[in-house]
């Protein structure tokens, strides 16, 4: 999570900081509800956000290993059956599913640190 400073009108301050005494929220969490709601307004959503591109790879090791093995998976793509790269597919797709579950999870808990 990134702090930044943000003004706004005296008027809308004392607003947000009402409805958040009476929900009993935070005001940061209530601020950071209605950016969301407002970018989630315009389509652009949290699954959807824009991310800083991953152009390196640090770990040398890291890299070698994973160009190995998808060395290993071209010299083998053409041996599999439609029925082995459904499987394949499918258990990807799994694998995916599951990660995104729980970096939502991970989205949807309070944050503690900066209210």
């Amino acid at each position: 999570m990134k702090r930044i400073p943000v003004y706004i009108e005296d008027d809308v301050d004392q607003l947000i900081r009402h409805v958040a005494t009476e929900e009993r929220r935070p005001f940061n969490s209530l601020v950071r509800e209605a950016l969301v709601e407002y970018l989630e307004g315009r389509g652009v959503t949290v699954a959807s956000r824009v991310r800083e591109p991953q152009t390196t790879v640090d770990d040398p090791e890291w890299r070698e290993r994973f160009l190995a093995t998808l060395e290993s998976m071209q010299a083998d793509a053409p041996q599999l059956t439609p029925e082995e790269i459904e499987e394949l597919e499918a258990e990807i797709d799994a694998v995916v599913a599951e990660v995104r579950e729980e970096r939502w999870q991970r989205s949807q808990q309070p944050d503690t640190t900066h209210d």
